[in-house]
Formats: C-alpha cells, sequence, structure tokens
C-alpha cells in the first residue's frame, strides 16, 4: 500500500521555526528570549541520558563504529558524539533545515570524520542497515501520526544494531492534552506526543527490542521525556 503523502504545511511550518531558530539563535531552538544561547535545562538531562544509555551500549558493542543523529539540527551533538568516541569511524548528522545544517557543517569544519546531509526523514538516502546506531532526540513529536510508522520504518531500515529515541511521553499530564503549542514569531506548530508502548510496537515489526526506558523524572509513567533503547534482535 502506498504512503500517504506528508503534510506539507504542518512540516513547512515546522522548518521555518527551525531556520528561524538558526538564523536568530544560533540553532539553540529552546533558548529564551534574551537570555544566553544554551540548550535548555531538560534537554542537556536528556542529552546526558542519551550519553548513559550509548556508553553503556558501546562498552557492550565494540563494532558498533558508525552512528547518525536523526534531526541533528546545529550538529552540536553529533559532534560531542565523535569526540567523545574516538573510535567510531563515522559521525552522521541528518536535518530538514539547511540553515541547522550551515552551521552543523561550520562547527564540525576541524572534523574530517563528521558528515551532514539534508533529508527528511519520511525517506532517508541511506541503504538499508547504513548505521550500527541511530539516534533521534527531540524529533519525532514534530511527525505527523500518519506518518509515525513510516517515519519509525526509515530508522529502523537504517539502522543495524541500536536505536536511542527520545519521546514527547502522552500518558504524562502535560502531554496528555497538548496538540499544538505557540512559537513566536512563527505562530502554531502542531505537536504529536507518543508513547514507550506505541514505539515498541511499530518497532518490533523490524526486529527490534526495549532494552532501557529512562525518563527524566523518577517514575517513568509521569515523566514528561522518556528515552528509549531499542537493540536489533534479528
Amino acid at each position: 500500500m502506498p504512503h500517504e503523502a506528508p503534510d506539507t504545511v504542518h512540516y513547512e511550518t515546522t522548518k521555518q521555526v527551525f531556520r528561524h531558530s538558526a538564523i536568530y539563535a544560533q540553532g539553540y531552538y529552546d533558548a529564551q528570549p534574551g537570555k544566553r544561547l544554551r540548550h535548555s535545562f531538560w534537554q542537556q538531562r536528556v542529552r546526558s541520558m542519551v550519553r548513559s544509555l550509548l556508553d553503556t551500549h558501546l562498552q557492550r558493542h565494540s563494532a558498533v563504529m558508525k552512528v547518525v543523529d536523526v534531526g541533528c539540527g546545529r550538529g552540536d551533538f553529533a559532534i560531542e558524539v565523535r569526540t567523545r568516541y574516538p573510535r567510531l569511524r563515522e559521525v552522521w548528522g541528518i536535518d530538514f533545515s539547511h540553515e541547522m545544517l550551515a552551521i552543523a557543517r561550520a562547527e564540525a569544519k576541524p572534523l574530517k570524520d563528521v558528515f551532514f546531509r539534508e533529508s527528511d526523514m519520511l525517506a532517508m538516502p541511506f541503504e538499508d542497515d547504513s548505521f550500527d546506531g541511530t539516534l533521534c532526540i527531540n524529533v519525532l513529536h514534530h511527525i505527523r501520526a500518519n506518518d509515525f510508522h513510516r517515519a519509525l520504518g526509515e530508522l529502523a531500515r537504517i539502522t543495524k544494531r541500536c536505536l536511542i529515541l527520545e519521546i514527547k511521553n502522552r500518558r504524562n499530564p502535560y502531554y496528555r492534552y497538548l496538540r499544538s503549542r505557540c512559537v513566536p514569531p512563527i505562530g502554531r506548530i502542531s505537536i504529536f506526543p507518543t508513547s514507550t508502548a506505541n514505539v515498541s510496537a511499530v518497532l518490533g515489526k523490524h526486529g527490534f527490542r526495549l532494552t532501557a526506558e529512562r525518563g527524566i523524572f523518577g517514575i517513568k509513567w509521569l515523566s514528561p521525556l522518556v528515552i528509549l533503547l531499542y537493540e536489533k534482535q534479528w
């Protein structure tokens, strides 16, 4: 069955948000106006938890040599991964924002093994099993419900060993009813929270099993942001 055509209005509006962030906030999409340009406390915490999961996985799997950050934004986390794990052969960043990638490429210029490519995550230009590890942080809530299976299928397709994802947890009281948010000066953009169960149901069909789940709060079901590690079983 052919895929339904993506909602270009939603994705173009979302792209405008990140274009504006790249031009006026150096790509720090969650920086507060008038304050220091940096990622929010919560996104810094998410990244710390992702690093912890990646540390553990790399310690157990020495064959992991090629990693991609899907929805890499300004590329700083892809660069951090490359410098943190010097044994990696290649680190890639994928994003649909040309302006964000311009920042990423400038920041990564001294590094020979970090590459960036402009791409829609619903149809990524890579062969199956191209990457040993795939990261996807602060991205999936921008994917329309109708495109959700397709997006996860693409992540699974390009991934040979492990997937680390961050989701906005719709079981949390905040995200249970939030379906859009205002992003000045662009306007309102749609938000699509999901659940661990939904993600696991889709990725399970592609041979991935959930091996770790961590919320930024101690109680996972209450946590607004949840980090998930999936490992390929076949």
